[in-house]
């Protein structure tokens, strides 16, 4: 069993407590008076979000820990994953909790991994990082009689 750590969202206004696994902790830092700039693993910038390891629950806690950070009303999101050159806009929390609402949505609407994979691919096109959609789309669909275990980064062949 892996031990529980707390998650703490600070601004300058206190701490709280933030939902969902620390590893997707954001850190808040003052950059002028009313301005904070959010460091966060639990917001992605243009990448395909890794879920491999996800179930629903851990999914909510997620968009619970987006909600939070977006009630601090931050000017700057800096992602913990981002495609280089993309710019650092408040909107990247919005589009990770889309992001995470569809895969949830076509995971109960589709019957394959390649199904899940391919519909995702078609709404999220330009993403970097499909190897992370792959593994995402083989742990939340493995195929009758097999297991999502093997190497799951693989991307599947044309």
């Amino acid at each position: 069993m892996e031990p529980e750590f707390e998650q703490r969202v600070t601004s300058r206004d206190g701490e709280r407590k933030a939902p969902g696994p620390a590893h997707r902790a954001a850190r808040a830092s003052p950059l002028q008076p009313a301005h904070v700039a959010l460091e966060s693993l639990a917001a992605y910038n243009d990448v395909h979000l890794l879920l491999a390891e996800s179930n629903a629950h851990t999914r909510r806690e997620w968009i619970a820990a987006l909600d939070t950070i977006e009630a601090l009303h931050p000017r700057v999101v800096i992602a913990g994953h981002k495609r280089p050159g993309t710019d650092d806009a408040p909107r990247i929390i919005e589009e990770t909790r889309q992001y995470i609402r569809a895969i949830d949505r076509l995971a109960q609407t589709t019957t394959t991994t390649r199904e899940l994979y391919d519909q995702m691919l078609s709404l999220y096109p330009k993403r970097v990082n499909p190897g992370a959609l792959w593994s995402s789309a083989r742990a939340l669909k493995p195929e009758e009689g097999k297991t999502a275990s093997g190497t799951p980064w693989l991307k599947p062949e044309a």
